[in-house]
């Protein structure tokens, strides 16, 4: 909670299209792969193709980035509204991992649909 002011004034940065430390931009690769990294520690031993880790790891990351954003903004008690997304954003990942074999033709069309837009998936 002390931190949102301090996250408020990153995400000001990493908004904007023009700021070399944008949340797409090569100044921010690292973190974003960093962050995956995190994302593909906690899901070691889920059923999840190699083909599909890309893809997953950024749509872990994106949640997170949403909920860091929600998070800003929560004005609620001890930012009780974000626990409770956060929580079953959790709930929600967990129980759709054992789907994820399933999902697989799926991964390329999304991956190109991304890429098309310019969204390049970090490996």
């Amino acid at each position: 909670a002390k931190d949102r002011k301090l996250l408020g004034s990153i995400f000001r940065s990493i908004g904007d299209p023009n700021d070399p430390l944008n949340i797409f931009g090569e100044g921010t690769a690292d973190v974003r792969r960093d962050s995956m990294g995190i994302f593909d520690e906690a899901t070691v031993g889920a059923p999840i193709d190699e083909a599909q880790k890309p893809l997953l790891m950024h749509a872990l990351w994106a949640l997170h980035m949403g909920l860091l954003l929600f998070f800003i903004h929560d004005t609620s008690k001890g930012q009780k509204k974000t626990r409770l997304l956060t929580d079953g954003a959790l709930d929600l990942v967990a129980n759709l991992l054992p789907f994820a074999p399933m999902l697989a033709p799926t991964t390329m069309s999304v991956t190109a649909m991304l890429e098309e837009a310019g969204i390049r998936l970090l490996r």
